[in-house]
């Protein structure tokens, strides 16, 4: 979880991003060259010659010829590998193709209801967000409704954010890091789609709050925020990124 975090967003995860108006598949590249794509598309062939579709390459190891190691459902970065089958499907139409993007898209299911964090919105976007946007199955839009549901239950009215690792205190803090805005995505999708128009309210009121508390006046931004009960903030950090700081404690004034 921890490592992950960058002010940038990742190239990686940037190419998962869903444009919710792109019409449905049509086998062509998407501004890519044809030279990208069939170097994308052999080394997901070899990746899929040993990793299963109920497992998900969360980092390469150089130990073992830097193959994938296979990650866990419940691995922040699991929705994105479905996301890249459903890409190549896109590309291809090849029914082996949508094949394993289903199946891959399937294994996380149950991620659906999972509220430990904020990373529900990586997980869902990449991989039924994608499956949607290509297919239109309504059963993907109903996990989709599903996931927004639960990232939903971890906003705070008071600060007015959504916390991003509600397992980290044993106190009544609120943390929340500045990539959490990235999942804001599945909540402004869902409540655009037939969910609940609050889900749209919390989005802006994160992203709001962010742009208030995480950027420093040079445009660089804090790793995370961490609020008191009352909405105040309570510290703001960066243990990973440009710039590695300990906590600095903000003075309250109540």
């Amino acid at each position: 979880m921890n490592s992950k975090v960058r002010f940038f967003i990742p190239s990686v995860l940037s190419s998962l991003l869903i444009y919710v108006i792109a019409p449905l598949a049509r086998g062509q590249g998407t501004g890519c060259t044809d030279l990208a794509l069939t170097l994308a598309e052999g080394q997901l062939t070899d990746t899929i010659a040993y990793i299963t579709s109920s497992q998900f390459p969360q980092a390469t190891n150089p130990n073992n010829f830097n193959k994938w190691n296979a990650g866990a459902a419940g691995d922040w970065t699991s929705g994105f590998f479905p996301g890249l089958t459903w890409y190549m499907y896109e590309k291809t139409l090849s029914d082996s193709w949508i094949s394993r993007a289903r199946a891959q898209t399937a294994s996380l299911a149950g991620q659906a209801m999972n509220s430990s964090g904020h990373d529900i919105g990586f997980t869902i976007m990449g991989s039924y967000g994608n499956g949607y946007r290509i297919t239109r199955d309504p059963a993907y839009m109903s996990v989709i409704q599903t996931a927004a549901q639960t990232l939903a239950t971890l906003y705070r009215p008071v600060p007015g954010v959504i916390e991003s690792w509600p397992y980290y205190h044993n106190d009544d803090r609120t943390t929340v890091i500045v990539d959490n805005m990235m999942n804001l995505e599945l909540l402004f999708f869902a409540a655009r789609n037939g969910g609940d128009p609050n889900w749209y309210n919390m989005a802006v009121s994160h992203a709001i709050n962010t742009r208030r508390d995480h950027v420093r006046p040079d445009g660089g931004t804090y790793q995370g925020v961490d609020y008191r009960s009352n909405g105040t903030v309570q510290a703001k950090f960066t243990e990973e990124g440009a710039g590695i700081e300990t906590r600095v404690f903000v003075e309250s004034c109540g």
